[in-house]
């Protein structure tokens, strides 16, 4: 706000007191009527001339992010001997105004500010990620923009490094940054991370057997739920001349994904904070512990508390179970069972199916298969640790479901994931600072730590597209 806007905005609300004051008084005299009116003239010609300014200033804004979004290719006609030059502006300039700019110039700043980031682990498989994340939702291409410049990741890092005076050491590029990403992110007592180390933004390498993110459908946003729209699809007739035509509207489902909470509690000693050795482990720390919360989520989560896990939905609908040849068991006859699922599975969600079981269960099958020497035909890759293939479609280890062999166990889950399992992620991770750790008998440990929380939402949307084998 410019010193101008502020002595207007002051003085409106002078005025307004005083006319309020004046308003109250039963029997005002002459000159208090005369003021009154006055008063009334004056506030109103100051509102006049502060909408003026803002005015002003807002298209100031548009022009910048015009100019700003402009491309600036310089191309040489046939003749000159000089090369082509492009010019490229720096995508976190002005981010002051990033708030105030058009939708589809942040998402251009933020693709630019992507593709010019040469961070240490940051891969072309990563980088095509964020962006299409940046390019599907502003919100998120603002969330980009505002932790990912340079200054606000050098501010994060001073803080991290000394949280307790860490804000006293930010020079006023820093300062600004940290401001600008906190009004945006709501943040309260805490830091968001900067994007480049937000495993809602980048692709981490999964440290546990948790296939789920690769196979289901992701969604990515700045809201507590997604709400989205489903449909089975529309059914087509044949018909003959003259044939009025079946009603084929679809049955549209409206699913609604709440993002829960989520935490890792990081901890350092005193000689590990001073010595800044926990800033470069940040992002592997997060994205496992997160990673590892969301492989069991995923399996079995209650979808009450945490996310709801794909066994969970699905075994909750009847139609959706297969049983067993023989109940509670699944020996080397089981093999049959297998075939079982498979069969059950409707022609569409067959087409695009996906295995999915623990590592023990997969071995069961493959020795079934060995015993009923129809290795080969059952699996492909037989001899490998990991067979690709199970019965034409891929197949992944879940270590998050169960091994366990007995009645009641929902021991192999085929189905369409891309279809029918959709996973929410709320862009943003953030941190507080707990500068003494204290032991059982509550005495420090001269350790500090960080708690770190981010919110992930699950659920299955088509029941219908998986089986699952039920002992």
């Amino acid at each position: 706000m410019s010193h101008k806007e502020e002595a207007l905005a002051a003085k409106v609300e002078a005025l307004r007191a005083e006319i309020v004051e004046l308003d109250a008084i039963t029997e005002p005299t002459d000159e208090q009527t005369a003021r009154f009116d006055a008063a009334i003239t004056e506030a109103d010609e100051a509102v006049r001339e502060l909408d003026t300014l803002r005015a002003d200033v807002a298209m100031r804004a548009e022009k910048l992010a015009r100019v700003n979004a402009a491309d600036t290719t310089v191309i040489r006609e046939a003749g000159f001997s000089a090369p082509n030059v492009h010019v490229k502006r720096d995508a976190f300039e002005g981010l002051e105004n990033v708030n105030r700019a058009s939708d589809s110039d942040v998402i251009a700043r933020a693709a630019t500010a992507i593709e010019s980031i040469q961070a240490r682990g940051f891969n072309d498989a990563q980088r095509d990620h964020a962006t299409g994340l940046a390019e599907g939702d502003a919100s998120i291409a603002r969330h980009i923009l505002l932790t990912g410049s340079p200054a606000y990741r050098s501010a994060f890092e001073k803080v991290l490094r000394n949280p307790e005076m860490g804000m006293g050491l930010l020079d006023g590029e820093e300062r600004e940054a940290m401001r600008a990403a906190l009004s945006n992110t709501g943040a309260n007592g805490g830091f968001t991370i900067p994007f480049l180390l937000d495993p809602t933004v980048i692709l981490a390498n999964s440290g546990s057997a948790n296939p789920f993110r690769q196979i289901s459908t992701v969604k990515t946003g700045t809201a507590d739920k997604w709400n989205g729209v489903t449909s089975a699809g529309v059914t087509a007739e044949w018909l003959g001349e003259g044939s009025e035509a079946a009603d084929a509207s679809p049955t549209v489902a409206q699913p609604s994904i709440t993002a829960y909470k989520g935490a890792a509690y990081i901890f350092a000693s005193y000689e590990q904070e001073a010595d800044g050795q926990l800033v470069g482990q940040l992002s592997t720390l997060i994205a496992d512990a997160k990673d590892r919360l969301e492989a069991t989520a995923f399996a079995t989560g209650n979808g009450s508390s945490a996310p709801e896990g794909i066994v969970t939905g699905v075994t909750a609908i009847t139609t959706s179970r297969v049983s067993p040849t023989t109940g509670g068991t699944f020996t080397s006859a089981s093999i049959a069972d297998t075939f079982k699922v498979a069969n059950d599975l409707t022609p569409r969600s067959a087409s695009n199916a996906s295995w999915v079981a623990n590592k023990a269960i997969i071995n069961l099958i493959r020795q079934q298969a060995m015993a009923q020497s129809s290795a080969n035909s059952v699996f492909t890759d037989f001899a490998v640790g990991q067979p690709s293939s199970l019965l034409g479609s891929s197949v992944y280890e879940a270590s998050a479901m169960t091994a366990t062999v007995t009645t009641g166990s929902n021991i192999l889950l085929a189905g369409d994931f891309k279809a029918g399992y959709y996973i929410y992620d709320r862009v943003g991770v953030e941190m507080r600072y707990l500068p003494v750790v204290t032991g059982a008998s509550q005495r420090p440990t001269g350790q500090a730590g960080w708690f770190a929380f981010f919110r992930t939402g699950a659920k299955v949307v088509d029941p219908g597209a998986f089986r699952v084998l039920k002992l």
